[in-house]
C-alpha cells in the first residue's frame, strides 16, 4: 500500500476505470490542477481524447469547487476522488436546445 511522507498528501484519482496516485505535497494546488494531472496520467495521449474535466467529486457524491485548493476542500491523504467529464455529444445537444440535465454525469463516465 502507498503511504505519503508526513505532511505530504497523496490522492487516488479515478478517471473512467483507471486509478492513478497523485502526490500533492502540502495540498495548496487548486482542485482543477488535480483533475488535470489525473487526466494527463490517464494514457500516453495525456487523456486528451477525454476532453476537459468539469468537476471532481468525492465518495459521497459531493462535487468540489475547481478553484478551491485541496486543503480547503478537506481532502485527506489516500482519499479517492473521481474526475467528472462532460458526456460526449453534450455540447452539440445543448446547442440544439436540449436541457442542461444532459450534463448530469453517471458512474459509467467516471
Amino acid at each position: 500500500m502507498l503511504s505519503s511522507a508526513p505532511g505530504s498528501l497523496t490522492l487516488m484519482v479515478h478517471i473512467k476505470q483507471k486509478v492513478v496516485a497523485v502526490s500533492c505535497g502540502d495540498g495548496l494546488q487548486p482542485v482543477r490542477w488535480l483533475a488535470n494531472v489525473g487526466l494527463a496520467r490517464y494514457d500516453d495521449a495525456q487523456g486528451r481524447s477525454l476532453g476537459n474535466p468539469i468537476g471532481l467529486r468525492i465518495e459521497d457524491g459531493t462535487m468540489l469547487g475547481l478553484t478551491q485548493n485541496l486543503q480547503e476542500a478537506g481532502l485527506q491523504d489516500m482519499q479517492h476522488v473521481w474526475v467528472v467529464l462532460k458526456p460526449h455529444g453534450a455540447s452539440a445537444a445543448l446547442k440544439k436546445g436540449a436541457s442542461a440535465s444532459l450534463l448530469d454525469n453517471d458512474d459509467d463516465d467516471l
